[in-house]
């Protein structure tokens, strides 16, 4: 048993009313209970004075700090006394988005890496990012998300999607599942299953998630007459996704930006064939021709193409299902994470 004592910091954690988010975080902290560790979690959605001083007060009582997001958990925490090292954990829009968005951003950015003892980011993509505003690069670490491949698996529990959809078993289902915003590129998803829908294939997509986009996303199904083909089924438990991406024939994702899609290594460990936009945080997960086919992005006849060689052979899904799966437990298991994450964190407690 590891035996450390770990604070983790953050502004995203699954409630009640938000059972959708940061399902990743208490990943996290389930993982490294399971490895051994004494794991509490600081979590204000909003109220970021209180988040800054309970990590105050309770830091001194941890061998370690783990802040999700680079803001503003990251920069909250680096500013209390350091009395247990700090890693901060950046994903995407923290460091990609957040430092440009306003001329102290990229300081506060510069000034919590400094103040970090180790920075973790999930893809290389992010690195390369990253590296702008660290000083010493050897404390910049990247470890990839990952996924739970033993609730995330293959399984027959599908069907009871289908059914709630009103779709025969035979029915070729297409599901997404993201934050219902134009960066995500579900529109792209709609007009590319036109495009299929033209080329003669019986098709059905699903949508799964929340945001401001839903109106907009419902409008242009209906405007380009497909709205009877779409589901947008809003957001859904963390563990009731598995049934969602296991109904489905194909898991796609038109998202115009990754850090390291975390839906997209879950449907992978369902066994799924992803279709993807070729951006730098799909790279480290989807390999084309191997377990999916990576899409320019916006390339809508690009999308409709790899969907539709999909549709056609059953035999090219279950090649790269089962490469999915392959690839999930190699590279994307919890197991591996954590042994990662424990080997950093005691080499910055030791």
């Amino acid at each position: 048993m590891n035996g450390l004592k770990v604070l983790v910091v953050t502004n995203i954690y699954p409630d009640r009313r938000h059972f959708g988010e940061g399902a990743f975080v208490k990943d996290l902290c389930d993982n490294l209970s399971s490895s051994g560790c004494s794991v509490d979690v600081v979590h204000y959605r909003h109220n970021f004075p209180a988040m800054y001083w309970e990590t105050l007060l309770r830091r001194k009582r941890f061998d370690i700090i783990d802040a999700q997001f680079i803001v503003p958990a990251g920069l909250l925490a680096s500013l209390t006394p350091k009395f247990c090292p700090l890693v901060v954990t950046a994903h995407r829009w923290d460091i990609l988005d957040f430092p440009y968005r306003w001329a102290t951003a990229s300081l506060w950015t510069r000034f919590t890496m400094h103040r970090a003892d180790g920075v973790i980011v999930v893809s290389k993509y992010i690195a390369r990012e990253a590296a702008k505003y660290i000083d010493d690069l050897e404390k910049l670490h990247v470890i990839p998300n990952a996924v739970n491949t033993r609730l995330f698996c293959p399984n027959p529990n599908g069907e009871n999607v289908r059914s709630k959809l009103g779709l025969a078993g035979d029915t070729f289902l297409i599901v997404s599942a993201g934050r219902l915003a134009p960066i995500k590129g579900h529109q792209y998803l709609l007009a590319a299953l036109r495009r299929v829908i033209d080329m003669g294939c019986d098709v059905r997509l699903a949508i799964a998630g929340g945001g401001s986009y839903y109106a907009s996303l419902n409008a242009l199904a209906r405007s380009i007459g497909i709205s009877e083909k779409v589901f947008l089924i809003g957001p859904v438990r963390h563990d009731d996704l598995p049934d969602l991406y296991c109904a489905s024939d194909v898991f796609a994702l038109a998202s115009l930006v990754e850090g390291h899609s975390v839906a997209i290594t879950e449907a992978m460990a369902c066994g799924k064939p992803i279709v993807c936009s070729d951006i730098p945080g799909n790279a480290d997960v989807v390999v084309s021709n191997f377990n999916g086919f990576r899409i320019p992005p916006g390339d809508v006849t690009g999308i409709a193409s790899a969907i539709e060689s999909l549709y056609r052979s059953k035999t090219l899904r279950a090649e790269f299902g089962t490469n999915s799966r392959a690839l999930a437990l190699r590279k994307f298991s919890w197991d591996n994470r954590a042994k990662v994450l424990l080997n950093l964190y005691n080499s910055l407690t030791h």
